[in-house]
């Protein structure tokens, strides 16, 4: 058996909550993705991590092993709880746990919250655990289809954690661990980026060697955004083989042939370093294609200018922000990217008189590839920004995309009193109209049960019921 695994902050945070552990001794291998802030996030994982770790170590020779686990995870939930109410700073911390214990042949998962296990088995990659979340139950229930919960709005909203809830049995499954099997632990940064299919090729391809697969992996991640800490462990059976899913060809040329062979090989090399040259040479402006938005590439010779992408944005919009757009040398792709998002965002504050949905959604793809707190403006202009956009997505019906947004908001306020009052309203607002908000405040009342000192959730609370009283009486 060999494992690997690895952390990144990813590409939007400087924190990294996230811890695993390897103990490849005892065939202990865990992932833990912590919340509550950068100091309680942190924190509360590794109590999670070191307590499982420590308690399974002390108790492996037990024979009641899926005992030992179901202790290890309750002690590692009281370890969170006792550190958070010994210090205000670190109230309603607490961490996701994913944890496999493979021991002669027979692995024991054990699981909460939103961290994920896959087992690859015979060519077929399987998810083993259930996702703790509010998206999950949705799923269930038939409110929200499967394809659709990559980017939902409530993927973040768990509903089991260590930490939370002195009331906590986490999920556990058993089965053999073959020689040719490969198990794979993550954290949700690593999902949210990756469909299972990809990461099927991932270990399919480079599984053999558990390291440079779990790069990949994140590389991969951070490559579709980033947008959270990504966490993954590999485990592979002895006999496991990684299958490449492109052979390389073999050319062979017989001798009477390699003379032209050769010329062939220069020439070819010739028009590729021509091309490398003109590539160097050329430079990216932004255009206007049939009342689109455009990311134009052109050589420094005249009508050598071509589209190479298409924002899905009108370009009135552009023309609203800024009268000498057209033309403009924006440097590299990502430069380029980052000033479509400035213009996005610059002409939704200013009120179009025509909004699109489709519009709203291409120009959240630039805004999040660029950044938000990357493009230049101050958290003030960005919660002011993150309204509007609620107040639009609400009159449009992407009821999602509206709670999204009032919730973002909340995180640039900075504790503006007229920003935070429109952003929890806008946040109720959304669950009403999308007819969850019975749901919503149930997980805050939970959530308040763990952590009476949690001022949001009552004032949330506060308001929710307000509303619905008045809609109520309507």
């Amino acid at each position: 058996m060999r494992a690997a695994g690895a952390t990144d902050p990813g590409c939007k945070r400087e924190e990294n909550q996230d811890s695993f552990l390897i103990d490849e001794d005892i065939g202990l291998f865990i992932v833990a993705d912590g919340m509550g802030g950068h100091k309680g996030g942190e924190l509360a994982s590794s109590i999670a991590v070191s307590t499982l770790r420590d308690y399974i170590r002390a108790k492996r020779w037990d024979k009641d092993r899926i005992g030992v686990v179901r202790n290890a995870f309750s002690l590692a939930n009281k370890a969170i709880m006792e550190k958070a109410s010994e210090d205000p700073e670190l109230s309603g911390m607490g961490t996701t746990a994913t944890m496999a214990w493979i021991t002669e042949g027979r692995m024991i998962i054990a699981h909460v919250g939103d961290s994920r296990a896959y087992l690859y088995r015979k060519g077929e990659l399987f998810r083993i655990t259930k996702d703790h979340s509010l998206l999950q139950d949705l799923i269930e229930r038939g409110r929200v289809k499967p394809e659709e919960g990559r980017g939902h709005v409530m993927r973040n909203i768990i509903t089991k954690a260590l930490g939370v809830s002195e009331d906590l049995t986490p999920d556990i499954f058993v089965d053999r661990f073959e020689p040719t099997d490969a198990l794979l632990l993550c954290t949700d940064g690593l999902t949210v980026h990756l469909t299972d299919g990809r990461i099927e090729e991932a270990i399919c391809a480079k599984g053999d060697d558990p390291e440079m697969a779990v790069n990949a992996l994140i590389e991969e991640a951070k490559a579709e955004g980033g947008s959270d800490n990504i966490t993954a462990i590999l485990v592979v059976g002895d006999r496991f083989k990684a299958i490449p899913l492109v052979a390389p060809a073999l050319i062979r040329v017989r001798k009477a042939d390699r003379g032209k062979a050769m010329w062939v090989a220069a020439a070819l090399l010739m028009l590729v370093l021509s091309a490398l040259f003109l590539l160097g040479g050329m430079h990216l402006t932004l255009s206007s294609k049939g009342g689109e938005l455009v990311i134009c590439r052109s050589l420094m010779i005249p009508g050598t200018t071509w589209v190479t992408e298409r924002t899905g944005l009108p370009s009135s919009w552009a023309d609203l922000v800024e009268k000498d757009w057209r033309g403009k040398e924006v440097g590299r792709i990502d430069e380029a990217r980052k000033s479509v998002a400035r213009i996005f965002v610059k002409a939704l504050r200013m009120g179009p008189r025509k909004v699109k949905r489709i519009w709203i959604e291409k120009g959240l793809y630039y805004v999040e590839k660029a950044g938000i707190d990357r493009i230049g403006f101050s958290n003030e202009e960005i919660s002011d920004f993150l309204l509007d956009l609620g107040d639009i997505a609400l009159s449009i019906g992407a009821w999602g995309l509206a709670f999204d947004s009032y919730s973002r908001a909340l995180a640039y306020c900075s504790g503006k009193e007229e920003f935070v009052e429109r952003a929890i309203r806008g946040m109720v607002e959304s669950n009403y109209r999308a007819g969850m908000l019975g749901e919503y405040m149930e997980m805050l009342r939970k959530r308040l049960a763990s952590n009476p000192n949690d001022d949001l959730a009552k004032r949330i609370l506060v308001i929710g019921s307000d509303i619905r009283n008045k809609k109520r009486g309507e």
